[in-house]
């Protein structure tokens, strides 16, 4: 799931936009002939992931900043 979520594969590109700048957006990738699709929606402290509106997993996001800020320390020190 978390390549899913973040990976970095070409040709695949996460963009965050405001609501009201959705359908902007829309419209500029089927110009472009980019298929497009809406993940979800971004705010709050969590981040959730569903399937089937069943909820597989929930991360506090304050872990999660922390973690990537850190991920490096084994590797080249604090």
């Amino acid at each position: 799931m978390a390549e899913q979520l973040f990976g970095e594969a070409p040709s695949r590109v996460l963009v965050s936009v405001r609501p009201d700048q959705l359908q902007e957006l829309a419209r500029r990738a089927t110009a472009a002939g980019v298929w497009a699709q809406v993940l979800g929606a971004t705010g709050g402290s969590e981040l959730v992931r569903r399937r089937a509106g069943a909820v597989v997993a929930k991360l506090d996001l304050g872990k999660v900043r922390d973690a990537r800020e850190r991920c490096l320390e084994g590797i080249v020190g604090a």
